[in-house]
């Protein structure tokens, strides 16, 4: 291991957090250097009319850079896998949703996963007297990374992981279509799969998106079997109404607590919430800063909005498994102050409307 290597295997959240600009330095360094670098980052170095290592100091720095999230839907996904980490083959390609077009392509290695998920579980994992068991992860797998977050994420709660089979991309095209017969057909086949597993295995844990949960709380027995079993409900994919999660938690599944996750597959991960209450007023989401960090931006200007204003989400992936800077997200959110993290914290994410020129359709997930 070259003494760069043994730099970044070093890196902890704590210490990148206190010193953001030296993180920010080191991972440029590796991104750019022709030792450790992926070809992708190489290549664009020529393309760029700046010098990475020499001009970016800080996180502000990364506005030097273009957004090249359209460049993951064709890049052979071998050129953004970084020199640096050649002999690690414990790597999987997974895909976007589609939902701006076609999909994009990146490549995550397992060590990352793992970090990240530590980090996702930390704060209900440290809760004294949890509940663990099995999870049942009714959200797309295949290509998409929830799925594998999800399997990993089963394990370190003490059980398996359960799956269904969820395709987002045909509900999708049933909606762009004006099919909404199919729409819901097919959310109640989704429904049937759940209910066969939840009345079958024991199940501690949910995982699935609002319009998912919305079609299963119709079902009176299935409910019932819901409130006996269940402990935790997290909740992503689709926009939160935090008024229905509500209105369900304190009417309909009593004996579930709720929080919900914001992913996308351009920063590699997700964001937690805080638990969504009785009390709560909106949804309040942390990163896992600095790897993952959001700006809140003007749509017109691409200038960051003051703290409690809306705009649109632009979020940056920097480790040594990859470098994202400021990619522009299709959502928007309120902007919240980061408690002393690097970037913002979000609340209350909706889409937007159109994104690139292209309907945005949400569906299923």
């Amino acid at each position: 291991m070259n003494d760069y290597n043994r730099e970044t295997e070093i890196i902890t959240t704590t210490k990148a957090n206190n010193d953001p600009n030296c993180f920010v330095q080191s991972i440029i360094k590796w991104h750019f250097s022709e030792e450790t670098g992926s070809d992708f980052w190489l290549s664009m170095r020529k393309e760029l009319n700046f010098n990475p290592i020499n001009e970016i100091k800080s996180f502000n720095d990364l506005r030097k850079f273009p957004d090249i999230s359209k460049c993951l839907r064709t890049v052979p996904i071998q050129k953004l896998l970084p020199r640096g980490l050649k002999d690690n083959h414990n790597v999987s390609v997974y895909e976007s949703g589609g939902t701006t077009g076609m999909p994009k392509y990146v490549a995550v290695y397992d060590e990352w996963l793992k970090t990240l998920i530590d980090w996702r579980i930390s704060s209900y994992k440290n809760r004294p007297g949890r509940p663990s068991g099995n999870t049942l992860a009714a959200v797309p797998s295949g290509p998409h990374i929830i799925g594998t977050i999800n399997k990993i994420r089963a394990q370190k709660l003490g059980g398996l992981c359960f799956t269904i089979d969820i395709d987002p991309r045909w509900v999708k095209r049933s909606i762009s279509e004006g099919d909404m017969a199919c729409v819901r057909r097919y959310h109640s086949h989704l429904a049937d799969q759940i209910q066969n597993t939840l009345f079958n295995h024991d199940i501690r844990f949910l995982v699935t998106t609002p319009p998912v949960l919305r079609e299963l709380v119709k079902r009176k027995e299935l409910v019932a079997q819901m409130n006996r079993s269940l402990a935790h409900i997290t909740l992503g994919g689709t926009e939160i109404c935090i008024d229905e999660v509500k209105f369900i938690a304190s009417e309909i599944l009593t004996e579930c607590e709720f929080s919900a996750s914001y992913g996308s597959t351009s920063k590699l991960g997700m964001s937690r919430s805080l638990l969504i209450k009785t009390d709560s007023v909106r949804v309040e989401y942390d990163s896992f800063t600095p790897f993952i960090t959001y700006d809140v931006v003007s749509r017109d200007t691409l200038d960051t909005v003051e703290y409690e204003q809306r705009g649109v989400i632009v979020v940056s992936h920097l480790s040594r498994y990859a470098f994202y800077p400021r990619i522009i997200e299709r959502d928007t959110a309120i902007r919240l102050a980061g408690y002393g993290q690097v970037g913002d914290r979000l609340a209350d994410i909706v889409p937007e409307a159109t994104f690139g020129g292209r309907k945005v359709i949400e569906g299923v997930y």
